[in-house]
């Protein structure tokens, strides 16, 4: 029913990743607001949520979600894949900041930089939320919705068996 993007040939260059993993759903919703609005902090009509075009938007959108992640799960060893799930990022920040340095072997953060980062967590590139994402799944087709939760299940789960720390 959905058109699955073309392959396309990419080109591994790095040994390692990070990855910062969010809901495909609200993903899409929020590269959608960048698209109609072509800004990046706008926000979309919310009456475009309601169209064919956004449907169309995020069948397009959960391909190539799902290509980018099975890429990297294809392309990398579990010891050189460290995942961030965009939640976890969004409630203890500095909790997966330490993280990634970790990963990175690099020194831990000093507490001056700690607290620095902690002062400027909301910086100014955030967009104000305007949507409730209960409302745009329940004005989802029904199939793209359980399409996209059953992607997002099993992209979920295909991490969690090849890295043990989620």
């Amino acid at each position: 029913m959905f058109d699955k993007p073309q392959r396309s040939k990419v080109e591994i260059v790095f040994d390692n990743v990070i990855v910062i993993i969010r809901d495909p759903i609200e993903a899409a919703l929020a590269e959608f607001n960048r698209d109609q609005s072509k800004s990046q902090l706008g926000l979309a009509d919310t009456k475009r949520f309601l169209t064919v075009e956004w449907q169309d938007f995020l069948g397009n959108f959960l391909g190539i979600w799902e290509m980018f992640h099975r890429k990297v799960l294809e392309s990398f060893k579990a010891e050189d894949i460290h995942l961030v799930t965009y939640d976890k990022l969004k409630s203890n920040p500095m909790m997966e900041l330490k993280s990634v340095v970790k990963f990175l072997n690099r020194k831990p953060l000093s507490n001056d930089i700690i607290q620095c980062l902690e002062q400027e967590l909301d910086g100014p590139y955030k967009r104000k939320k305007h949507i409730d994402l209960h409302w745009i799944k329940q004005n989802l087709d029904p199939e793209l919705l359980e399409f996209a939760l059953d992607l997002k299940r099993d992209i979920y789960e295909s991490f969690q068996r090849k890295l043990v720390y989620i």
